[in-house]
């Protein structure tokens, strides 16, 4: 049997088992909280395999990490060392969410946050923000996607027109019966799928022929003094960035609220992001160690040919390329599914008219629409934009990273500060601070596509995007915020001063 052949019957029996769950969970969907939220019952070890599998998807981790492995080397560990932290600092504000009834009565990120300012543009604001970012990730894991999957198939190209839809109409079908319950299942198959992926590559690589590693590219090069240190622009975003991400994404939210109790949530985030940061830290390791020639940016054809030498490890290609597909095809599943779910979770609640959602005979319709529109959408954006000569993913990546954390500091302020956000000044103050955050952000952003192509790194432009987007939204909530204490301050002074 070929690799190929043998990847493909890998990855039909992985889709026939996530059709099995999918289908096996339809008849207990009855109800909106069933479907996104299985019934509020998640436990910790569900959540932290599914925070793990949608942590690690094709774009942002396996091939970003094995490029700036063998870019930046041992430096570019800054990145799971702050995702972690960030996983840490999201497990505090959990318990602040259940303290205020989120994770027991609470849907959306946006409708949560948008009723603590008492403002329906705060919450349709945070919405789109949020479906857009989730959807430009979706394009982004589609696009990288189809670039791995292609190279088993056509490595000139021309394979996304039938892989990508077939992608798309699996996680729709199984999605669509199972819901938010054969999510979480297949996220454990994933993750495991992944893991064995990585752990594979890592022995072949280690334990290859001797001569394959040659000295040029470890220890030397990967423990020189230089490699410890990250650009300025992108060490701020990974900062920055992996730091306040988490309460900025609205399946970080939609999973607290399906969450059993704090305390399960809680756990739940903290070993996800444990077996998060070691899935990505090996995968940093694969980068440091791939003995290829290196001239700029490294190409995916570079590492398949290299994975695609007979006899150069004890393990043989042909079990070693089928494992890669497989996790790549499990990393690209994970990511569409943990996209779907939250997008139409945030639909159906922030977006959808009260009629339509409390409709419970028009609820399987109404799905089905909405999941095909939605995918639909995508696809298209697929199709045009990626093929699009403007199109850089790494560009887009950033962008929306940096958008996204532009609504932390409206999310924290509204959940530590609720006084505050009952204000008019508050809310007032979270309009203009989205505002102000995403047009600065967007200013970097096209700045640095500008230069792109000229003398100054455009890409470190877009980098600092984040952090500069971040800062305008900070700024301008933390002055709310003490004009609002200065305001009661004057109030309360003027009592005072009365009474006595």
């Amino acid at each position: 049997m070929t690799p190929l052949a043998f990847s493909l019957s890998i990855a039909i029996l992985t889709v026939i088992f996530y059709l099995v769950v999918g289908f096996s969970s339809d008849s207990k969907n009855k109800d909106w909280d069933t479907f996104f939220l299985n019934k509020r019952k998640l436990t910790a070890r569900g959540y932290s395999s599914s925070f793990a599998a949608a942590s690690t998807s094709l774009a942002t981790v396996f091939v970003f990490f094995i490029v700036s492995g063998k870019i930046e080397g041992l430096a570019i560990i800054i990145a799971p060392i702050t995702y972690y932290l960030g996983a840490l600092l999201f497990s505090k504000i959990a318990e602040k969410m259940g303290a205020a009834g989120f994770v027991k009565n609470g849907n959306t990120m946006a409708g949560f946050i948008g009723g603590l300012y008492g403002s329906r543009l705060v919450s349709l604001a945070i919405a789109l923000i949020g479906l857009s970012g989730v959807m430009s990730i979706l394009l982004i894991e589609l696009y990288v996607g189809s670039e791995i999957l292609g190279q088993f198939f056509s490595p000139d190209g021309g394979s996304d027109i039938y892989v990508m839809p077939i992608i798309c109409f699996v996680v729709f079908l199984y999605v669509m019966s199972g819901g938010f319950s054969a999510v979480i299942k297949t996220d454990k198959i994933q993750l495991a799928m992944m893991y064995i992926c990585v752990i594979a590559i890592l022995a072949w690589l280690f334990l290859g022929d001797s001569k394959e590693l040659d000295p040029k590219f470890i220890p030397n090069e990967v423990l020189s003094g230089n490699r410890f240190l990250l650009p300025l622009a992108l060490l701020l975003n990974l900062i920055f960035v992996n730091f306040l991400l988490l309460p900025a994404q609205i399946r970080s939210w939609q999973m607290a609220a399906a969450s059993r109790s704090v305390a399960e949530l809680r756990k739940g985030i903290v070993s996800g992001a444990y077996k998060t940061i070691v899935l990505w830290i090996m995968i940093i390791l694969i980068g440091i160690y791939l003995p290829i020639e290196f001239s700029g940016e490294l190409s995916l054809k570079q590492m398949f040919d290299y994975l695609s030498v007979e006899e150069k490890s004890f393990v043989p290609n042909y079990i070693i390329l089928p494992i890669l597909f497989s996790a790549a095809t499990a990393a690209l599943l994970s990511t569409a599914d943990s996209a779907l779910v939250p997008m139409l979770h945030l639909v159906v609640y922030d977006l959808l008219p009260a009629k339509i959602r409390d409709s419970e005979k028009q609820q399987k319709k109404t799905l089905t629409v909405l999941s095909f529109s939605v995918l639909s959408i995508v696809m298209l954006l697929f199709f045009f934009v990626t093929r699009s000569n403007y199109f850089d993913w790494q560009f887009l990546l950033f962008t929306v990273f940096g958008i996204f954390i532009v609504t932390t500091p409206v999310i924290l302020g509204g959940l530590y500060f609720p006084e505050y956000a009952a204000t008019k000044i508050g809310k007032n103050t979270a309009l203009i601070s989205l505002a102000a955050g995403s047009t600065a952000n967007l200013i970097a952003v096209y700045s640095g596509a500008v230069r792109h192509s000229g003398t100054i790194d455009g890409l470190s432009i877009t980098q600092m995007a984040g952090p500069i987007g971040l800062a305008t939204s900070s700024a301008l909530v933390l002055v709310g915020i003490i004009s609002h204490k200065f305001s009661n301050n004057m109030v309360g002074g003027k009592k005072i001063g009365r009474t006595a």
